[in-house]
């Protein structure tokens, strides 16, 4: 399996974890319920541990989002010797 296969593979899933993502009304601007930004922060942290990330540090910081820090481990699927690839949704039946 090459890597477009593999991408193509995993596509809907990453589709439905970003849909997930976004449908928590989280602005984290002073004035809007806290809440929102923190079960965003904890599904994200899910989201990271459930692809192998083990290190992950919150950060708090006065009249801010909680900030999470995170490092892919070794071997992870992030190549710096290549640009980033970039999302493209095609249409049905391709």
């Amino acid at each position: 399996m090459d890597a477009a296969d593999r991408v193509d593979a995993l596509m809907e899933g990453l589709q439905a974890d970003l849909v997930r993502l976004a449908r928590i009304p989280s602005v984290a601007f002073p004035g809007y319920p806290a809440k929102p930004v923190h079960a965003a922060h904890d599904l994200l942290v899910e989201l990271l541990r459930g692809v192998g990330v083990e290190r992950i540090e919150r950060i708090d910081l006065p009249g801010t989002a909680p900030v999470i820090f995170a490092e892919i481990p070794p071997g992870g699927s992030r190549r710096t010797d290549r640009p980033a690839l970039l999302p493209l949704r095609r249409p049905a039946g391709r």
